[in-house]
């Protein structure tokens, strides 16, 4: 599912999450700007995080948590960690990566973060 899809000049950026077999979270992300070579030395970065999936359902209620205590709820009642994913960070646009980081570093759920 895309979190945050972004085209327009100079910028291609794509965030998105799924569950794989095993139940892990996968959150994927595609930058394709210019900006990036200044400070990686290339104009594109593809990264992702995952959450294990023994730490999916503490990871799912802290989102919804954190939904409802912005007084909203998920679209369409979907509490699943995907549409959670989505609900809490797709309004951050181009900063939702690190206001996902944040999230998971702030509420101490572990993550593995890759670079490829």
């Amino acid at each position: 599912m895309d979190i945050v899809r972004l085209r327009s000049p100079g910028i291609h950026y794509t965030l998105s999450a799924s569950l794989d077999d095993r139940g892990n979270l996968w959150v994927e992300g595609h930058d394709l700007s210019a900006w990036l070579e200044e400070l990686f030395g290339t104009d594109e970065r593809e990264y992702s995080y995952t959450v294990a999936a023994p730490d999916v359902a503490r990871l799912a209620a802290l989102l919804l948590e954190h939904l409802r205590r912005d007084g909203r709820e998920p679209a369409g009642d979907d509490e699943s960690v995907v549409a959670l994913v989505a609900a809490v960070f797709s309004a951050h646009g181009i900063d939702a990566s690190r206001e996902l980081r944040t999230f998971l570093q702030a509420n101490q759920v572990r993550y593995q973060f890759t670079v490829r």
